[in-house]
């Protein structure tokens, strides 16, 4: 599938992009897994993304980490991936403390 189709596939879904946390990606990305696993992907790239200026770092990411394990807990690249843009979203010293803590503990069981 080319790029332009999986976006034109993606706009057809896009009833599901009404999101305006990471909570919401998620569960778009949950909804998706089992019919566009590449799309489920994404919705969990722009959930990291929607970190940036959440309420709560720690508790999204959080509700991040389980439903990724979850959804892709055999596929540690992916995994991988987007714990490292977690790290990598700007956040107070204690959110990133927190959230170190956390990848930290969930790359040890994923």
């Amino acid at each position: 599938m080319s790029e332009q189709e999986l976006w034109q596939e993606y706009d057809e879904f896009s009833f599901l992009a009404q999101a305006k946390s990471s909570y919401d990606y998620v569960n778009n990305a949950n909804f998706m897994k089992y019919s566009n696993t590449e799309m489920s992907k994404d919705f969990y790239r722009q959930a990291v993304k929607a970190l940036s200026s959440p309420y709560d770092v720690i508790a999204e990411t959080k509700f991040i980490l389980q439903n990724l394990k979850n959804d892709f807990g055999c596929e540690s690249e992916f995994i991988k991936e987007i714990c490292l843009q977690i790290l990598d979203t700007k956040m107070t010293p204690y959110e990133y403390q927190e959230v170190a803590k956390m990848i930290e503990s969930y790359s040890s069981i994923a």
